[in-house]
């Protein structure tokens, strides 16, 4: 993937910024990655996991 950023010398701070939240994006992505290949995810915790969602997330309208 390739972004483009245009920016002005008063926004070298917001860029710095963005480029170091990517980077840790990258990799919080990464260890994820390796925690799910290395134990899995059971369905047992996916279902957890949706409940937890359904629980707290507002409902979504219906299409």
């Amino acid at each position: 993937m390739r972004i483009d950023l245009i920016y002005t010398e008063a926004e070298r701070e917001v860029r710095r910024t963005f480029e170091r939240k990517w980077a840790q994006h990258i990799e919080q992505v990464e260890k994820m990655t390796a925690i799910i290949r290395e134990f899995g995810l059971a369905s047992s915790l996916r279902s957890r996991i949706r409940i937890s969602r359904f629980c707290f997330s507002p409902p979504r309208p219906s299409t």
